[in-house]
């Protein structure tokens, strides 16, 4: 299968042999647990520079239960680590895995302010959809592998020219009208009570950057993954997006011990399922919305993203 990033014409490589000499990629859900519970602080520690808000909400208890058979949820985690010559982490990609055959990238990053940090996070990205094949190939099923971005960030570009993800609800998708994207209320079912912890697990649903802020165009969308091939290719995208919305927001929402169907997460996943054809495969969306991706993502104008724009 030929994948989307060959279609764009630039001159970049996203091989993890692209990377600067002495880098490597390693798999930190096929490591042993000891060297797991070395490197997760470390990992934690890249996170924080990008996604600290949703960073607290992670505990190397429950990572340490999914990057080996499950937690008690049943929800599994797929990790690439992109270590640099002195054996740091310099890029990673994280995926959950649901029981129900649902898969979310939830932390594709670099090491902040690096020179190669596209590239970072493109060798990150493509190994992670690698690994997950190897998953399936010992017979976990996956059927659905999206990511959340805004639309004008450094790591959807770097996962476009990678693993050619495309956003679900491009111009040329196969959603039959517009639906506002909103990420898991994410949170501690035990503060529900408190206002201050539920309005900042509603924050997290809709996060703001400075170009939101300022008027422009950077809603969060949610992406398909163009290389990624489902274990049961012919079923329904919409099939698996409530399937999605089931698991991610049973593993992460704060209103998951009483009603997911509170959750804004939930119901936009319900909302896109509903606007799409009702037989319509991963596939058929994938060729569908990458016709006009590119250019959406303004690709075509501006490629390489300031680092204030990350």
């Amino acid at each position: 299968m030929t994948s989307i990033a060959a279609d764009v014409n630039r001159d970049i490589s996203v091989q993890a042999g692209s990377l600067p000499q002495g880098y490597d990629v390693l798999r930190l859900h096929e490591q042993p647990a000891a060297e797991q519970a070395r490197l997760l602080p470390l990992l934690f520690t890249l996170i924080q520079s990008e996604y600290s808000a949703w960073l607290g909400l992670e505990t190397t208890e429950n990572w340490l239960a999914c990057l080996a058979e499950g937690n008690a949820r049943g929800t599994r985690m797929a990790v690439s680590l992109v270590l640099d010559a002195g054996g740091a982490i310099a890029g990673a990609s994280a995926t959950e895995i649901y029981a129900n055959g649902t898969a979310i990238v939830h932390y594709s990053v670099g090491r902040r302010g690096d020179a190669e940090y596209l590239k970072l996070v493109a060798a990150a990205t493509l190994d992670m959809v690698q690994a997950l094949r190897v998953l399936q190939g010992q017979g976990l099923e996956i059927n659905l592998l999206v990511k959340e971005h805004h639309l004008d960030s450094a790591r959807a570009h770097a996962g476009y020219l990678a693993v050619g993800q495309v956003p679900l609800d491009g111009p040329t998708s196969l959603l039959r009208g517009a639906v506002k994207f909103y990420e898991v209320a994410c949170g501690d079912p035990s503060e529900l009570e408190d206002p201050v912890r539920l309005e900042a697990a509603m924050a997290l649903t809709d996060p703001q950057t400075p170009r939101l802020r300022a008027g422009l165009d950077d809603e969060v969308h949610l992406w398909l993954v163009g290389d990624f091939v489902p274990s049961r290719p012919e079923m329904s995208l919409a099939r698996n997006l409530r399937l999605l919305a089931e698991g991610y927001a049973g593993e992460r929402s704060i209103f998951r011990m009483t009603d997911l169907s509170l959750d804004p997460g939930w119901q936009s996943l319900q909302r896109l399922a509903d606007l799409l054809p009702p037989d319509a495969t991963y596939r058929q969306a994938v060729e569908a919305s990458r016709l006009g991706a590119a250019r959406f993502m303004g690709l075509e104008q501006d490629w390489l993203l300031a680092s204030e724009r990350i």
